[in-house]
This record gives structure tokens, sequence and C-alpha cells, in this order.
């Protein structure tokens, strides 16, 4: 009888206790689940804003934009540098109506400036997160935002008020929707949010925010499950509403403002004929690869002076101010060096960008070439490692070989991708190794190879913390 008392029959109290039980386990399991996010999104947001007032105005150039935005809506909508109104800065202004306004709600100041880019950064790296565990588990996405979040260039740009930090979070999301396009039955609101967040990433930082499209774009192939007529035209289709909806949030503020009378706006600062379109395809385009077009002048008593780069942060110790325009040898030419070391295969690795950006780029690679493979039969995955490797590859070729203006900041664009490779890539060695012991001589050979280049880094600056 006993026996029969203790037993939790449905319906009575023993039962509705064990499913209450259950249910709370069941809570605090998903809550555990989720604490790796809360801690890699405020390190990065401790990271990003300790003592940010420090940093004073940040970019002053910038700030001085912001400053003048604040004092009409026409200034805010062009991106005026000066309060008359005589000439905008050399981007487009997305990023500075986000400044503006924080700095129209709390007042202009140096936390309303540059508060915004760290919850940027913060953000991105809490939407990485979210990306990589959807597919690639806890593990590859806590790993993956513990790089961002840490990426010396990323915590750098990141306390300062430059396009990159929104740039970046708008390509993470660019990102993120294009991969669960593929799996979704509503891949056309996906794609459209794809294109959204890359056209306003195209009105953040112009041509620099497209250079990983290719990548995403072939991840959408790569992500179609059977090869068919019917399957062609499905990709076709999406590709299409992809690339329509990117082109026409990209090019909005660039028709608005190339179709106003020139007498009633400011002159484009950068470009050389008055226009967006020459500046987007010309300074801060093509201009950038080839070392073209990098004389933005004139108009109306023509730009500041050194208005290409004003203000740039002195990221690797050293900055001094372009004062003889732009340089073959790879950017501006200054009293301080040129900047962001000369163009090569392995510029990324050389010492002006090599402790900004490198520390993991070699061990990324390759082990974010073992999670394609791995992967390689399953569509979405496979999409995935295509997006971030070739997110990694192509900003890597773009900025190794760039004969114009470069900065080593530029960097901090490849972050989210070799973040990414490293979480998803590092799962991959793993779960090889358990499957085939061979594998073990791979997973020595890429950790070897990234303490070598991690060695070769430090040993640069023997002084900073010595061994």
């Amino acid at each position: 009888m006993d026996m029969a008392r203790d037993v939790a029959f449905p319906g009575s109290a023993g039962h509705r206790r064990g499913i209450s039980e259950a249910l709370a386990d069941a809570r605090v399991r998903r809550l555990a689940a989720w604490l790796p996010l809360a801690g890699v999104v405020a390190l990065s947001l401790a990271l990003n804003a300790w003592s940010l007032s420090a940093a004073g105005y940040g970019n002053t150039y910038y700030a001085a934009a912001v400053r003048s935005m604040t004092l009409s809506w026409k200034n805010f909508f062009f991106g005026a540098f000066d309060p008359g109104g005589f000439i905008t800065v050399d981007k487009p202004p997305f990023f500075l109506w986000v400044d503006a306004l924080s700095a129209r709600v709390v007042g202009y100041s140096s936390w309303s400036l540059l508060l915004p880019s760290a919850v940027a950064g913060a953000a991105s790296v809490g939407l990485l997160w979210i990306i990589v565990r959807k597919w690639f588990g806890v593990g590859a996405a806590t790993i993956a935002g513990l790089v961002l979040a840490l990426s010396p260039i990323s915590v750098a740009v990141n306390r300062l008020n430059l396009p990159e930090p929104f740039m970046v979070l708008l390509l993470v999301g660019t990102a993120g929707a294009v991969l669960q396009s593929i799996e979704s039955r509503r891949w056309m609101l996906w794609l459209a949010l794809a294109g959204v967040l890359a056209g306003i990433g195209f009105n953040t930082k112009m041509l620099a925010a497209w250079i990983p499209g290719p990548a995403f774009v072939l991840a959408v192939v790569v992500g179609t499950r059977t090869i068919s007529r019917a399957s062609m035209r499905g990709l076709l289709a999406r590709l299409a509403v992809f690339g329509a909806v990117t082109l026409v949030v990209g090019a909005s503020w660039l028709v608005i403002v190339d179709a106003w009378p020139a007498s009633s706006r400011p002159y484009i600062g950068g470009s050389t004929n008055n226009t967006v379109l020459q500046l987007a395809f010309g300074y801060n385009g093509f201009g950038r690869v080839d070392g073209d077009s990098q004389g933005g002048g004139g108009g109306r008593g023509g730009p500041p002076a050194g208005a290409s780069s004003r203000g740039a942060p002195a990221f690797g110790g050293r900055f001094a101010p372009p004062t003889n325009g732009a340089s073959r040898g790879g950017g501006f030419a200054g009293p301080g060096g040129i900047f962001g070391g000369l163009p090569s295969a392995f510029r990324m690795l050389d010492a002006t960008n090599g402790g900004q950006i490198g520390w993991l780029l070699p061990f990324a690679l390759f082990a974010g070439a073992v999670a394609l493979w791995h992967w390689r039969r399953d569509p979405v995955r496979r999409a995935a490692g295509v997006a971030f490797l070739g997110w990694v590859l192509l900003y890597a070729g773009v900025f190794s070989y760039a004969q114009g203006i470069f900065h080593s900041y530029y960097t901090s664009a490849m972050a989210p991708g070799i973040a990414a490779l490293a979480g998803i890539g590092s799962v991959a060695l793993a779960r090889s190794v358990r499957t085939n012991r061979w594998w073990l001589i791979a997973a020595v050979g890429l950790v070897v190879i990234g303490i070598w280049a991690e060695l070769v880094i430090e040993a640069r600056t023997p002084d900073f913390y010595g061994w």
C-alpha cells in the first residue's frame, strides 16, 4: 500500500509536481544555453565602452559633421561637414545619422558620439553568436563571439565614431538573412531583408560594404539542394530579389542627392564633379584599388584641406595627418610614413596590419576549408562556409593589393568572417578527429600554423608584454 501511495498517477499531486519540476529544469537548461551569448556581448560592450570619454570626440572630422548635422535637418540629410552646408563629408551619411540623432536626444558630447559605435560593435558580436549557434552549436558560436569581441582592430574601431562598426553590423545581418533564406519557405522575405541591409551598408561606406557580396551570392547558389530546371528558375528568382532590393535601397540616397539642384545643396565632398555617383565609384570605389581618382576636390571653393582622411585614428601606435595626397605605394604618405603598409600578398600579416587582424587569419582560413569539406553535403552549413570563407578572402584580396588610400582600421571588416571561421572550423576539426584519427594530424598542423603566426606578430613588439 505504501508503494501504491508513492506512485504518481496521471492527475495526482505527485504527477503534477513532477511535471512542474521537469518544466523548471527545462527552463533552466534553456536559460543556461543562452548565458554564453550574454557573456560575449557583455565582454564586448565592456571593452568597447570602458573609459570611452578618454577618446574625446574621436574622429574630429566626423564629429564636426555631426555637430553641423544637429543644427538643421537639411545638413542632417546631406551629411554636411560645416554648419553652413557648404560641403558634405566624403562618405554617405547613414552612420552619421545615428550619431546625430544620438547627439540631438542626449546632447552633443563624447559619449553621445562614441557610444553608438560601442553598442553596434557589441550587437555584431551577439548577432554573429546567434547566427553561428543556429547551425553549428553553442561551442562554435561562443568561439566566434569571443574572437570578434577580442579582435584588436574591432575593439579599436568600436571605440570611435567611424563607419566600420555600423557596416560590420549590417554585413553580419546580411549574412544571417542570406543563410536563413536557404532553408526557409519565406525565402523572399529573408532575401529582401538581406538586400535592405546590404543597401544600407552601401549608404554607410559605399562599395566597401559590397566587397563580400559575391560570397553571399555564391552561398545562395551552393545552398541549392538539387540541380534541375525548376531549381534553376527558383535560384534565379532568389538572386533577382536579393540583387534588386540591394540596388534599390543602395541607390536611394544617391539618386535623391544627385537629382537635387546643385545650387541648393552642399558640394559632394571627395568627388570631382559634385555627384555621389562619382564619389561612390571613383574616390570611394575603384580609386581605392587602383590609386586613381583619389584627389577628390572641388566645387564651391573645394573641400577642406586633407579632406580624404582627416582625423583617422592612430592604430598601431603612429599617426601623422596626410600632407601630400594619395600614394600609389599603398595609401597616404605623410611624415609618419605610408599608411596601411605596402601592397603585397602578405599585407594582412605585415608589421602594419598583422597585429590588428592577422592573429587568427591563417588558422581561420585553413579551418574554414576543413569546415567546408566536413559539411559539404549539408546545404545550409555548406553555404555558411562559403559565405564566411568568401567574405574573408574577398576583403583580404582587395585590401592586400589596394594601391589607393588604405588604413589598417579598414581590416575590421574582415573580423566577423575570421571569427565565424575560427568557431565553425574548430568544431569541424574536433568532429573530424572523433570520426577519423588521421584528422588529428591536420588539427595539430593548423594549431602549429596559428601559433607560429601569433609568435611572429608578437615578436615585432617584444617590449609590450614580454614573453
